[in-house]
Order: C-alpha cells, then sequence, then structure tokens
C-alpha cells in the first residue's frame, strides 16, 4: 500500500518534469491555437512565442523536479498521516502550477520590454 502512496504522491510532479522535458527538447515551434504555451503575449510574434515555449518548459521542469524532492524530503521527515501528507502535496502541486504562468508571462515582458507595445 505504501508504494501506491508514493506513486500517487509523485504523479504530478512526474507529469510536470515529463512535460518540461519533452517540451524543452522539443517545442512547439509554429504559434498555434492547440499546442504549447498559449497565452495572448506569447502568440505575439514568432519570436516571443519561441521563448515562451522554451521558457515554459524549464519552469515546468524545476517545478517539477523541487516538487518531487520536497514530496521524498517530506514523506520521510514530516510526521503526518500520508493521507495528510498527500493532500498538503497536491495543494502545493496546484499552487506550483498556478505561478507558472505569471513567471512565464513576466519573463516575456523582461525579455521584450519596449518591443511589445507597438505591437
Amino acid at each position: 500500500m505504501e508504494i501506491i502512496l508514493w506513486i500517487v504522491d509523485l504523479l504530478i510532479p512526474s507529469a510536470f518534469m515529463g512535460l518540461g522535458f519533452y517540451f524543452t527538447i522539443a517545442p512547439v515551434k509554429e504559434r498555434n491555437k492547440t499546442k504549447g504555451y498559449r497565452t495572448r503575449l506569447s502568440m505575439k510574434t514568432q519570436e516571443t512565442w519561441r521563448y515562451a515555449q522554451r521558457v515554459f518548459a524549464v519552469i515546468w521542469l524545476i517545478f517539477g523536479i523541487c516538487l518531487a524532492g520536497l514530496i521524498v524530503l517530506c514523506n520521510f521527515i514530516v510526521p503526518l498521516s500520508h493521507e495528510v501528507r498527500s493532500v498538503i502535496f497536491v495543494v502545493a502541486s496546484i499552487t506550483a502550477m498556478m505561478f507558472c504562468t505569471p513567471i512565464t508571462e513576466g519573463l516575456i515582458k523582461r525579455k521584450f520590454r519596449g518591443r511589445l507595445h507597438g505591437m
């Protein structure tokens, strides 16, 4: 039973890492409305699109590694029931997911500052 709980705990971080790694090595090259990191800002130009795809993939990879490390560490040292820890891990994962877009948007704005206003 313990192994199943570990697998469940690591599903979201594994998805973060897997998708982050995949889109790092095979980013979506052309702007489209169905695949990749799609926001109004990322789709402004082909240059912002490429940058956003690369940055978002790296952020997901980093967040996945950090979440997995946190989960493994907490499973060994936090004296709570596994069920309570699992709920905490899901909340942490959802929170991390919510921060990915604002971080990416901020990096796009910083990189293309001054060039995006006229487009």
